[in-house]
């Protein structure tokens, strides 16, 4: 009980670490949210079908890239918040997720014609 006031969070952790915006991560991973999502719906009406999750996969693996890059960039130690780091794993798995939907039997007919 003696380490436990190293767990609690400080409130002028954000002044004590150079004025870094420590909700960064949290926006960056709803903007990456909120934006495939409109993607998903605007690319309905856009692209065929077997093209849609493709290019929803490949958006997410863009924007994870991404967020490596500035978590890489960035060099956070604090593993007490959420960082660049988790964002992109995030968004790697969420990218995932999306591409074990795509059947690559109506990709090869697609791109067969």
């Amino acid at each position: 009980m003696l380490g436990s006031w190293k767990k609690r969070r400080n409130p002028t952790r954000s002044a004590e670490r150079g004025g870094v915006n420590e909700r960064g991560p949290e926006l960056a991973f709803a903007a990456s949210a909120m934006v495939s999502v409109s993607a998903w719906g605007t690319l309905k009406s856009v692209v065929p079908g077997e093209l849609l999750a493709p290019a929803v996969a490949t958006l997410l693996f863009g924007f994870a890239a991404a967020a490596s890059l500035t978590a890489w960039r960035q060099q956070n130690t604090d593993h007490e918040t959420v960082t660049y780091w988790d964002v992109a794993g995030c968004l790697i798995l969420s990218g995932l997720v999306v591409a074990a939907f795509i059947q690559p039997e109506q990709l090869a007919r697609y791109f067969s014609n």
